[in-house]
């Protein structure tokens, strides 16, 4: 989930997987104008100083769509450098975050959400997923040195196909255009 400003009011963009009440999995998009909590929980955040996420147009695609905008830092006590980014379409999603990474020096970095779209999808033990609208939140992600000495991402991520497939695993490097947009926070933990 990635949480920010629409139209000047609180919105967020989220990405989820959940059972109904059959005990049928399901997954998508969670519309916030639509969406009733029924019961409270708790969710683990990552915040960022000194920028926000606001829905604006994008010419681009046509659509409405969360970007990092610079905002008015709070000062707050941090213990690591985080950004705020928005991969846009058709870059490929760990050739992107090597590069950012690369681009500052960064040779160790964790993501913090990651909520987007992928064209299909190609994971690293062979399967993929053949039709080309995805709804995908990142599990967990990681940019490090690999073996080779080049910056190398890992990225493990569910995602529903627009037919309700569901799928879930490690992306296979070089392999995974963005199709609409990526939100996500990048922290540099080395």
């Amino acid at each position: 989930m990635t949480l920010g400003e629409r139209d000047g009011a609180p919105f967020f963009h989220c990405h989820a997987l959940w059972t109904e009440a059959n005990g049928r999995a399901g997954g998508g998009h969670i519309l916030p104008e639509e969406t009733i909590v029924a019961e409270p929980f708790e969710v683990d955040a990552f915040g960022i100083d000194g920028a926000v996420f606001i829905a604006e147009p994008d010419l681009e695609t046509n659509f409405k769509l969360f970007g990092p905008v610079p905002s008015a830092p709070v000062e707050a006590k941090t213990t690591s450098r985080a950004f705020a980014l928005r991969l846009r379409p058709n870059q490929d999603f760990a050739g992107a975050l090597e590069t950012f990474c690369r681009k500052r020096g960064i040779a160790c970095a964790k993501l913090h959400g990651g909520v987007g779209s992928i064209i299909g999808a190609r994971f690293g033990d062979g399967r993929t997923v053949a039709p080309f609208a995805t709804e995908m939140a990142v599990r967990s992600g990681a940019i490090a040195l690999g073996a080779s000495g080049a910056l190398q991402a890992e990225l493990d991520v569910v995602l529903v196909d627009y037919t309700g497939g569901i799928a879930e695993g490690r992306l296979t490097r070089g392999y995974n255009p963005v199709l609409m947009t990526m939100e996500l926070v990048v922290e540099a933990v080395g």
